[in-house]
């Protein structure tokens, strides 16, 4: 990814940009059934990363974690606070032949 910003002279949002593909992959991990793919895309002057994986339990952000996972459970309190915008969406299968969900979130430069 940073080779990506880094060419197109965007490496000011590298950290942030690594982190927050870092928490979106964490939680396809834990959370997913698998697969899962993200995408990179920059257009006038934004960064926006889409994370598509197969789960149909959409997002939420708990008040606060289960003592038990105490450790986790922070990942879209992350995204909220290191990207510019950010949101989640549902697919309709029967519309798109693809079923799951997408996170998304966005850098603007």
């Amino acid at each position: 990814m940073r080779l990506v910003l880094d060419r197109y002279s965007l490496d000011e949002l590298g950290d942030r940009a690594q982190l927050l593909a870092s928490e979106l992959a964490t939680n396809c991990y834990l959370h997913a059934p698998g697969p899962a793919r993200l995408r990179l895309s920059w257009e006038d002057g934004v960064v926006r990363m889409s994370m598509w994986d197969t789960g149909r339990t959409l997002p939420g952000i708990a008040e606060r974690p289960a003592p038990a996972r105490a450790g986790t459970g922070h990942g879209l309190r992350l995204v909220g606070a290191c990207a510019d915008d950010w949101g989640w969406y549902a697919l309709n299968p029967n519309r798109l032949g693809v079923d799951g969900k997408i996170v998304w979130c966005e850098l603007y430069r």
